[in-house]
């Protein structure tokens, strides 16, 4: 992909991220908001998709390695903090994880 759409596509990513911000800060659900501001919400569901995306691809995916079964009972633990939610999601935080790459998980789980 050349530099020009690479540009034109993050300043759009930009501007969409300020309307969701706005979106969110209003008060207003998603369709008033949408309605009062002449965006059809698939569009701004489509954009949110797209940002949340980006986001998840900003966060390295550590490798773990599991030893072998060995017969042994102590167990290894892979996470220093793990989180889980309602809906089965699953985060588990390692210790020595950057300030950013949490920073950046939690952005990505307000969404």
């Amino acid at each position: 992909m050349d530099k020009v759409t690479l540009v034109k596509q993050e300043i759009a990513a930009t501007q969409w991220a300020e309307q969701i911000s706005l979106c969110r800060n209003s008060g207003l659900s998603v369709t008033s908001w949408c309605r009062e501001n002449g965006i059809n919400p698939k569009t701004y569901y489509y954009h949110l998709r797209k940002l949340r995306e980006k986001a998840c691809e900003q966060i390295p995916v550590p490798m773990v390695s599991i030893p072998a079964c060995t017969g042994q009972s102590d167990s290894v633990p892979l996470a220093a903090i793990t989180v889980r939610d309602a809906s089965g999601l699953t985060v588990g935080i390692s210790d020595g994880t950057s300030a950013q790459t949490i920073a950046a998980v939690i952005r990505a789980l307000k969404c």
